[in-house]
């Protein structure tokens, strides 16, 4: 469990893409369905770009994908890309 309400349940590399997807699956909806995507996707890249234990990925200049799905649905509440340009 990452909070009382969010897991980690994989993380997945593609070489082809040079993207690192980690899926979270949300216990409650409205905590995803009520964030904002910009902010979001902004307060994720700066954790990137200032997380020493995050250097040796943006070395090798990957693509981060965050994906949210719900418990209840199964759905894919949000998914958030980071691409290189927004932590280098």
């Amino acid at each position: 469990m990452v909070t009382d309400s969010m897991r980690i349940d994989s993380i997945l590399f593609s070489e082809e893409t040079n993207t690192l997807g980690y899926y979270y699956t949300i216990l409650n909806d409205s905590i995803v369905l009520n964030c904002n995507y910009n902010k979001t996707q902004k307060d994720i890249a700066s954790e990137i770009k200032r997380n020493p234990s995050m250097a040796d990925f943006r070395n090798r200049k990957m693509i981060f994908e965050y994906i949210y799905i719900s418990d209840k649905s199964k759905d894919v509440l949000l998914k958030v890309v980071i691409p290189e340009s927004m932590y280098k």
